[in-house]
Formats: C-alpha cells, structure tokens, sequence
C-alpha cells in the first residue's frame, strides 16, 4: 500500500478493526506505521477500478467497474491470499461472482459497507467477522 493512495476513510476503517487503532492514536503516529504493520502482516489493498471513478456519471462509472472486474481477479490471484474482503456494497455485487469462480477464498457472502463515519462501526463488526473465517 503507498500512503497517498489509501482512502482515510478505508484506512481507518481497517486499522480500527485490526488493531484497534482509534483516531487519535493516528493523528498522534501518521499512517506511515500502520500501513507498514499491515503490509507486514499480509494485508493488500487493491483498488477495483485502474483509476478514480468517483466523478464519473452513474453509467460510466458502472461501465469502467465492469470492465476492470478480470484485472482485478487477476491481481487478486497473482497474491494468491488466503481471504479476501470485499468493500463496498456495490463492489461485492460485481466481485462477488468472478472472485469465487476463481477459486479465490472471499471471507464474507454479503455485503460489507464502506466505512464511512456513520458507517464505520458496521464496518469493522463485519469486516472483523470476515476475518474469524481465515483459516488457523
């Protein structure tokens, strides 16, 4: 994961339910050290999408997401992980299907949401109910 890349509101999201990490304790240390213990810990974040997609018109945003849906399943597999997660609700409901006629192992058959501020509770509840399925 490179620092600039990582949404805030995602990046919270994960170190919250990894580690517990809470706000203040990365305004106090940066996210330099917790992407790092994610990347040391196995962790990957990859974007569906080549690029943002966050301007685009409904249909076109809808259009480039499935057109990336093979790349990403590609990368995905070339990581040859042991779980994956998908975030997002919409994200999941184009995944969800080519993930696991890949033989990738998606840890969740519903949706995650995005962790936003209202949101983030949820988030880390499902998020963290994902990785209970990990194998030992």
């Amino acid at each position: 994961m490179q620092t600039g890349l990582v949404p805030t509101n995602l990046f919270r999201g994960v170190v919250e339910a990894m580690y517990g990490a809470s706000k203040m304790d990365l305004q106090r240390t940066g996210k330099r050290p917790w992407l790092e213990r994610l990347r040391d810990d196995g962790f990957f974040l990859i974007d569906l999408a080549p690029y943002p997609v966050n301007a685009l018109s409904a249909a076109e945003r809808r259009r480039v997401l499935h057109e990336a849906v093979p790349s990403c399943v590609a990368r995905a597999s070339a990581l040859d992980p042991v779980g994956v997660v998908v975030v997002k609700a919409d994200l999941y409901g184009i995944l969800n299907q080519p993930l696991a006629s890949a033989g990738l192992p998606l840890l969740h058959d519903r949706p995650i949401a995005f962790p936003l501020g209202n949101t983030r509770a949820n988030f880390v509840v499902g998020f963290n109910q994902a990785r209970q399925r990990l194998p030992s």
